[in-house]
């Protein structure tokens, strides 16, 4: 609906991030997606994925991807908080919709499931052996969001993949609560 303003998000993204191009990064991230819905081999999918972290605790990551959901609905998102649902013989099926929502996944550096992650951040297939099935080649469209109360400690130096956002709007108690109050408020009636 054009009528809705997002100027609000937009703030909440600049007070929380309090970094300009990082907010830039991460409204581009998600508006592409938004325009072409549709990724394939010819397309192709940004080689990027999210990391949002927040030493305080409820400074708004799970309020960014339930807003992320509400924008895309709930068939466009996977969300897991277990490393070994995206190890097991069908963790393909987590990378079959247009966003994967990691939140408090444990990853070590080095680990088969920092290598699965890197592996699927840029493909958009992948030939997999589903249990009692024969291989099959899976469309791996989905883009990579992780959340934590914690700093990433398992992307290597070198790594382009991820794109690390730490979010805290630096409001604590009760002016937290009624920014949080006044801002769950607008998504509600007018946010979508």
């Amino acid at each position: 609906d054009p009528s809705i303003s997002v100027t609000p998000f937009i703030d909440h993204l600049n007070l929380a991030i309090r970094d300009s191009v990082a907010v830039e990064f991460l409204l581009d991230f998600i508006a592409y997606r938004y325009q072409n819905p549709l990724i394939n081999d010819q397309t192709g999918k940004p080689a990027h994925a999210l990391y949002i972290f927040s030493k305080a605790q409820g400074q708004g990551k799970s309020l960014f991807t339930d807003t992320l959901t509400t924008i895309f609905g709930d068939t466009a998102v996977k969300t897991t908080t277990t490393a070994d649902s995206l190890l097991k013989q069908n963790g393909y099926q987590y990378w079959e919709r247009t966003w994967l929502l990691a939140d408090e996944v444990k990853i070590g550096d080095g680990t088969r499931l920092y290598d699965n992650l890197k592996a699927r951040i840029s493909k958009t297939s992948d030939f997999v052996d589903p249990k009692g099935k024969a291989s099959i080649e899976a469309k791996l469209p989905a883009q990579l969001i992780m959340t934590s109360n914690h700093e990433p400690t398992f992307i290597e130096a070198d790594d382009r993949r991820f794109c690390i956002i730490e979010c805290d709007t630096g409001l604590r108690d009760e002016a937290k609560e009624n920014y949080f109050n006044e801002y769950i408020e607008w998504l509600n009636d007018e946010g979508h």
